[in-house]
């Protein structure tokens, strides 16, 4: 039989899809495998296992968690998991239902390999700091035994620079001592220069809360986990 002009054309467009489907088919299939791993879907927002759980106690310095945070950068220059439990206006001493001890039990379930209990100016009553401190230090030694403690003092305001904290600061060392807690003296890690402090002289600014990060990353122990 012989084909016309139109008939041959026909089976040639045939025969070529009939050779293009596998190997368009191949090539999809091969372009999906290799692809780059940065088109890949990447788990940035889990935890990393091979680095430290670190958990924050602490007031309005540790419930800042914008790009101010002094924790957040912490953790970002020491490679941490980081959890922050801070509530402005708390301390050891501060109404039972939100102060530090009350976040014990959140803490433990975080399972932390470091725990970091920051500050604080808002404990009026000296009388009791020390008592309250031994507490969570105590309750905290108990329920974590193989943690690393580190207490970080407060950070002196500026409307107080001539009153200095020396009370607050020898209470909770005292505490520290007691229960194997390191601790760290901040009371002068921000200059008395409002550039560091908010309009009330009390509160940190953006600026104090970065500096802060800075003043805690240098005066922790180098046996503490850092970026290898």
């Amino acid at each position: 039989m012989v084909l016309d002009r139109n008939a041959k054309l026909a089976v040639a467009i045939l025969l070529t899809a009939a050779l293009l489907v596998p190997v368009g088919l191949w090539w999809d299939n091969h372009r999906i495998h290799s692809a780059p791993n940065s088109y890949r879907p990447t788990a940035t927002s889990e935890k990393r296992q091979d680095l430290s759980n670190v958990v924050f106690i602490g007031d309005y310095y540790t419930a800042v968690a914008d790009e101010s945070s002094f924790w957040k950068s912490v953790s970002s220059k020491l490679c941490w998991n980081a959890t922050a439990l801070g509530v402005g206006g708390t301390g050891y001493t501060t109404v039972p239902s939100t102060n530090f001890i009350s976040r014990v039990d959140a803490v433990v379930a975080a399972k932390p390999d470091i725990v970091i209990i920051e500050g604080s100016t808002n404990d009026r009553d000296l009388s009791r700091i020390e008592d309250a401190a031994r507490q969570l230090y105590g309750q905290l030694r108990h329920q974590l035994p193989t943690a690393t403690l580190i207490a970080v003092g407060p950070v002196i305001p500026l409307q107080e620079r001539a009153a200095p904290l020396t009370d607050r600061v020898t209470a909770l060392k005292a505490a520290a001592t007691a229960n194997g807690v390191l601790f760290i003296d901040a009371s002068e890690f921000l200059p008395a220069d409002m550039t560091y402090f908010q309009k009330d002289e009390v509160l940190p600014s953006g600026a104090g809360l970065r500096l802060y990060g800075e003043k805690l990353v240098s005066a922790l122990p180098a046996s503490i986990n850092r970026c290898n």
